[in-house]
C-alpha cells in the first residue's frame, strides 16, 4: 500500500526546532505533524519537505520589531499594508496576509504551503514558469492554464484536474480512489505549483492573457465586460461574473454583499487592474494580420483560423484543438514522451490587429467616436462614447452632460448605468461603413433604427436588438431591457446616430429628394418617401418597400421564393428648401425646429408643431402638451365637405374620405360620433373605438382611446436629430 502523504508544519530556530507539542528537532530537521488519530509531531529532513504555512495573528499595535509580539514570534508586514505576528523567529508573510513561512523558504500560490529554497532539484512544469519540489509531479489544474504538484514522482494526473494517483495505478473518479493491480488507496489532492524564481539576469516573466495583453508575474488574467482582459493581483484567483472583481482561490464571489466568501471567513472583493499592453515586437506573428502572445506558438484551429498554444515551440496536435510541449507527441488526450505522459493543452483564438483614430498621445489612440481617459495606473483607456465624462475612479465614464455617481451616471432625475473603459489601442484605422453614405466609428457596429436610418452600437460585432433602439455585446441575446448570456445579464446599450458622408442625392421631383443609395416611393398621403435601399420595390400599402427582386405581400414582408424578410419602413423625403432652425442647423421639410436640452435644436416630425416645455416632446398644431399624462390633447376636428359641383379629379394634396369629404395632406380619415368623418393628424393613423381619438401607425389605442401605447407604454412624439 502506498505511504500516506504528510502535511508538514515548519517551526524554525537557530540550532534546534521547537515543535508546538513541546518536543524539539535537531539542526536541519523540521517538525512534521503525525498523520491520522496519532497526535504529536516527529522530525523530518529539512531539504525534502513541503510544509504547511503557519497562521498569523494580527498585531495589537503597529510594530517595528518583535516587542509587540509574543516571545519567539516575529512581527512581519503583510502585502495588504498591515502588520501581524508570525510564530517564527525569522518569518515572512505570504501573499494572502494570513499565513507565514520561514525566511529560508517560499510560499505557495495560495499561501498554505512553504517550499524550501534549498530545493535545487525542482521539477519544472511544461509551461516553463511553474515548478514543483523534487520527487513530485506536475499536473494541470482545473482552470486548464495553471499547474499543480502531485506529492509523488511519475504520478498519474486524474481527469478531474484536482487529484492524482501513484505511478502504475488508475484514478477511480466515481469512488474517489486510486486502483492498482495489488490494492486501492485514497487519491490525493494536488498542491499549487509555485512560480519559478527569477534569477539575476533573467527576464521579468509575465502571465500571458488570451487577448494578447499580459499580467504581472504572480497575478491572474480575468475577462472584462468588453471581452478584453484585466489583472487580478493574486495568483490562482477566482474571476467574478461581473467581470470587474476577483477573489482569492478557494473563495466564491458574493456580488450582492461585495465580499469574497469561504468556509474560513470573508473579505472584500478585489478590483481588477489594467492588463499590460504587449509590445508588438514581442508578439509571435502567425501571418500578416494575426499574432499570438509572447512565449506562445501559432497552431491552426479546425475552422482554419489561427489559435495560440500557451507554450513556446509547441507541437500542434492533429485534432486542431490541442497542443503539447516540445519533445512530446499527441496521443489520445495526452502528451506522451517515452513512458511519461501529461494532459494536453487547449489552444486559444489568435488575435487580429485592430486600432482607432482618436489620439491620446504619440503612442496610444482610441477608435473614432470614443474618448481617451486615464486609468489609475496612468495608462490610457477608451470610453465607448464621444466627449465622455471620465469618472474619478479611473475605471468608468459617463455620456456628455451626465455626472458620475456611485455605480451610475446622473442627469437631473435621470440615471443610467455607467460605462466601463477599454484599453487604448496603438494603431489607427478607418470607420465601419454601413452603406455608401453612412458609417460608424471603428470598433462599433451598424444597426438600423426604427426610422430606417443607420445607428451605431458602441461595441464591435454587436447584436442589434429587435426594438431598433438597443444592442448587446457579441454572444449575448436581447431580453427585455437587458443583455443575456447564460445566467449573466447586463444593461443593454443605446445606439447613436451614424455619420453622414458627403454624396449625391436621388431626386424624386423638383422639390423632393432622397439620399444617395435610396429609392423614392410615394407615401399614402401622396407625398414622397425614401426607401433606405437602392432600386427598391415600392409596396402598394404606400408604407413599406422591399429589395430588388422581392415582392411585397399583405403582411408587410418581402418574399423571394421561400425567403421571407421584414418589409423596410420608408421615411419622409427631404425638401430642397429645407427648414432652417438657425444659420447652421436645419430640420427636414415637413418637420418643426424645437429647442432641445442644453440649448441645441431638435426636430419634431410634425409640421408647425407645438414644442413642449420639457424640451423633449412635441404635439401637432392646435394641440396642447399634457406633461403629466404624457399626451397631446385636442377636441376632434370635423372633416371638410365640398359641393358636388367640385372638380372630378381628386387633388394629390388632400386625403379623400368619400366622394364629398376630405382631410388635409398627411392626415387620416376616421369615423366620428354620429357617423361623421373626423381627421386624424397622423399619416395612416389608427382610429380609436371611442370615435374621438386616434393614434400613430404602429401604436394601439389604450383605454378605448384615452392614450396611445406601444407594448402598453404611454406615447410621445419622438424627435429626430437636426441636420447639420
Amino acid at each position: 500500500m502506498a505511504a500516506a502523504w504528510f502535511l508538514l508544519l515548519v517551526i524554525s530556530t537557530v540550532s534546534a526546532t521547537l515543535c508546538p507539542d513541546g518536543s524539539a528537532c535537531g539542526e536541519k530537521s523540521l517538525c512534521c505533524e503525525r498523520p491520522g488519530e496519532e497526535k504529536g509531531y516527529s522530525c523530518c529532513p529539512e531539504a525534502e519537505v513541503v510544509s504547511h504555512s503557519l497562521p498569523m495573528m494580527l498585531s495589537q499595535t503597529s510594530c517595528f520589531g518583535p516587542s509587540s509580539c509574543p516571545d519567539e514570534y516575529s512581527c512581519v508586514e503583510t502585502p495588504q499594508g498591515g502588520s501581524a505576528c508570525c510564530p517564527l523567529t525569522e518569518g515572512k508573510s505570504c501573499q494572502d496576509g494570513h499565513h507565514c513561512c520561514s525566511s529560508g523558504s517560499y510560499c505557495s500560490d495560495d499561501g498554505h504551503y512553504c517550499i524550501p529554497a534549498s530545493n535545487q532539484s525542482a521539477v519544472v512544469c511544461p509551461d516553463g514558469r511553474s515548478e514543483c519540489p523534487a520527487l513530485t509531479s506536475c499536473c494541470l489544474m482545473s482552470d486548464m492554464s495553471s499547474w499543480g504538484c502531485c506529492p509523488m514522482p511519475e504520478a498519474v494526473c486524474c481527469e478531474d484536474h484536482v487529484h492524482c494517483c501513484p505511478h502504475d495505478s488508475q484514478c477511480d473518479v466515481t469512488q474517489g480512489r486510486c486502483v492498482s493491480r495489488q490494492d486501492h488507496v485514497p487519491w490525493m489532492n494536488k498542491l499549487p505549483a509555485r512560480v519559478r524564481l527569477v534569477g539575476f539576469g533573467d527576464e521579468e516573466r509575465l502571465v500571458p492573457c488570451p487577448d494578447g495583453t499580459s499580467c504581472p508575474d504572480g497575478s491572474t488574467c480575468c475577462e472584462k465586460v468588453d471581452h478584453t482582459y484585466g489583472c487580478c493581483s493574486i495568483l490562482s484567483a477566482v474571476c467574478c461574473s461581473d467581470h470587474l472583481h476577483c477573489c482569492p482561490g478557494g473563495t466564491t464571489c458574493d456580488l450582492v454583499h461585495k465580499k469574497c466568501v469561504s468556509r474560513n471567513g470573508e473579505g472584500p472583493l478585489l478590483r481588477q487592474m489594467p492588463a499590460i499592453q504587449q509590445d508588438s515586437a514581442n508578439l509571435v506573428p502567425c501571418d500578416v494580420a494575426t499574432t499570438c502572445p509572447n512565449n506562445n506558438t501559432c497552431c491552426r484551429l479546425a475552422s482554419g483560423k489561427w489559435g495560440c498554444c500557451p507554450i513556446e515551440k509547441a507541437v500542434c496536435c492533429n485534432d486542431h484543438k490541442h497542443c503539447c510541449p516540445e519533445g512530446y507527441t499527441c496521443s489520445l488526450g495526452k502528451c506522451s514522451r517515452e513512458e511519461h505522459s501529461i494532459p494536453w493543452l487547449l489552444k486559444t483564438p489568435a488575435l487580429t490587429h485592430k486600432a482607432g483614430d482618436v489620439k491620446c498621445d504619440d503612442m496610444y489612440s482610441c477608435p473614432d467616436g470614443q474618448t481617451c481617459c486615464l486609468l489609475a495606473s496612468g495608462d490610457w483607456a477608451c470610453c465607448p462614447i464621444a466627449q465622455a465624462v471620465c469618472c474619478d475612479d479611473h475605471e468608468h465614464c459617463c455620456p456628455p452632460g451626465y455626472t458620475c455617481s456611485e455605480g451610475d451616471c446622473q442627469k437631473g432625475a435621470l440615471s443610467i448605468p455607467w460605462l466601463s473603459k477599454t484599453p487604448a489601442l496603438k494603431q489607427e484605422a478607418g470607420d465601419v461603413k454601413c452603406d455608401d453614405m453612412y458609417s460608424c466609428p471603428d470598433g462599433q457596429t451598424c444597426c438600423l433604427l426604427a426610422s430606417g436610418d443607420w445607428g451605431c452600437c458602441p461595441i464591435a460585432q454587436a447584436v442589434c436588438c429587435d426594438d431598433h433602439e438597443h444592442c448587446c455585446p457579441p454572444g449575448y441575446t436581447c431580453s427585455g431591457s437587458q443583455c443575456m448570456s447564460g445566467g449573466l445579464s447586463i444593461p443593454w446599450l443605446s445606439k447613436t446616430p451614424s455619420l453622414k458622408q458627403e454624396g449625391t442625392t436621388v431626386k424624386c421631383d423638383d422639390s423632393f429628394s432622397c439620399n444617395d443609395g435610396q429609392t423614392c416611393c410615394r407615401m399614402q398621403s401622396g407625398v414622397w418617401g425614401c426607401c433606405p435601399i437602392a432600386q427598391a420595390v415600392c409596396c402598394s400599402d404606400h408604407w413599406h418597400c422591399c429589395p430588388q427582386g422581392f415582392t411585397c405581400d399583405t403582411r408587410g414582408t418581402c418574399v423571394l421564393g421561400r425567403l421571407n424578410l421584414p418589409g423596410l419602413m420608408k421615411v419622409l423625403a427631404l425638401s430642397s428648401d429645407g427648414n432652417w432652425c438657425d444659420e447652421s442647423h436645419s430640420c427636414p421639410s415637413g418637420t418643426t425646429c424645437c429647442p432641445g436640452e442644453g440649448g441645441g435644436w431638435s426636430c419634431c416630425p410634425l409640421q408647425e408643431a407645438v414644442c413642449c416645455s420639457d424640451h423633449q416632446h412635441c404635439c401637432p398644431t392646435g394641440y396642447t402638451c399634457n406633461l403629466a399624462a404624457g399626451t397631446c390633447d385636442l377636441p376632434p376636428q370635423k372633416a371638410a365637405k365640398i359641393s358636388p359641383s367640385g372638380t372630378s379629379a381628386q387633388r394629390l394634396d388632400y386625403v379623400w374620405c368619400d366622394a364629398q369629404t376630405y382631410c388635409s395632406d398627411g392626415q387620416t380619415c376616421c369615423r366620428g360620433l354620429g357617423g361623421a368623418w373626423n381627421c386624424c393628424v397622423y399619416t395612416w393613423g389608427v382610429c380609436c373605438p371611442d370615435m374621438v381619438h386616434c393614434c400613430p401607425y404602429g401604436y394601439v389605442c389604450l383605454q378605448h382611446g384615452a392614450s396611445c401605447g406601444r407594448s402598453g407604454s404611454p406615447r410621445w412624439d419622438g424627435k429626430l436629430s437636426p441636420l447639420l
